[in-house]
């Protein structure tokens, strides 16, 4: 992070640049995760799969305020604008996990490119389960993805739990965090917040100056309804996956979701 953001203020065709990040170290039967900016790492587990990373985007930040459904921040132009990313500003938040692993799960790693055609996740976790080799199973979601629209840089890396330790942990430990969900309650009782906590009155002002900031830069319509339609009548996938904005970088400072909070149960996607 450092190198970049000091090579952006040294070199004037390159000030503002930064990248999305996501960093998977597998550690016997444990995963950790590092994550900055809207890359996602998935886990795929008994035939389900969740996300187990948060968007660092606006549109993601007043979802989890209650402002905007998860339908309507999927459609919202807001879900290109990054609050926070390597190498944009000195400081960079980032966002931990914790997994235990299982025999047989599967972690994918991709960039917006990648997930951006997939807003269903189970259709992630039913392409992957269905190849018998791996590989084959990436190959066929950045070739999926291109067919789809392809609009920006495609990353992926998939990998396979072929033997995953003995866990010595309790059945309470291993339990997930609802029924049916591919996510484990997270380890412990540690709060990861990537950035200085805001109060709750504080994150208000911001989301409200954030979203008045943008419709003041974008006074256009961008097509969203309540119902999580588009004006055209497309549902909010659909119009997701047919829309190519430019993703950009919101210089402020937005509380990320603690790592102890519940995750998405994927039963409701």
């Amino acid at each position: 992070h450092k190198a970049v953001f000091e090579r952006g203020v040294r070199e004037s065709d390159k000030q503002g640049m930064g990248t999305t990040l996501d960093v998977l170290l597998v550690a016997g039967g444990d995963a950790f995760v590092a994550h900055v900016g809207d890359s996602r790492t998935y886990l795929i587990r008994d035939g389900k799969a969740a996300q187990i990373t948060t968007d660092h985007t606006v549109a993601e930040v007043l979802m989890i305020e209650g402002k905007l459904t998860a339908e309507e921040a999927a459609a919202s132009h807001l879900r290109t604008i990054l609050v926070n990313a390597i190498g944009v500003a000195e400081d960079v938040g980032v966002e931990m996990a914790h997994l235990r692993l299982k025999t047989g799960d599967r972690l994918l790693l991709c960039s917006d490119g990648l997930h951006d055609y997939f807003p269903v996740e189970q259709e992630l976790a039913d392409l992957i389960l269905d190849s018998e080799e791996q590989e084959d199973a990436l190959v066929g979601l950045i070739e999926l993805a291109k067919e789809r629209g392809g609009h920006d840089n495609i990353t992926g890396v998939l990998i396979e739990v072929v033997a995953a330790p003995e866990s010595e942990a309790t059945e309470e430990e291993e339990a997930p965090t609802y029924a049916g969900s591919a996510v484990p309650t997270p380890i412990g009782d540690e709060g990861t917040m990537p950035v200085a906590a805001l109060s709750s009155q504080e994150e208000r002002k911001l989301a409200t100056a954030t979203t008045a900031e943008h419709e003041a830069v974008n006074p256009s319509d961008d097509g969203e309804s309540g119902d999580g339609e588009s004006d055209d009548g497309k549902s909010a996938p659909e119009a997701k996956a047919e829309s190519t904005p430019k993703r950009s970088v919101l210089k402020t400072t937005v509380p990320i979701r603690p790592l102890n909070m519940p995750l998405r149960d994927t039963d409701d996607d």
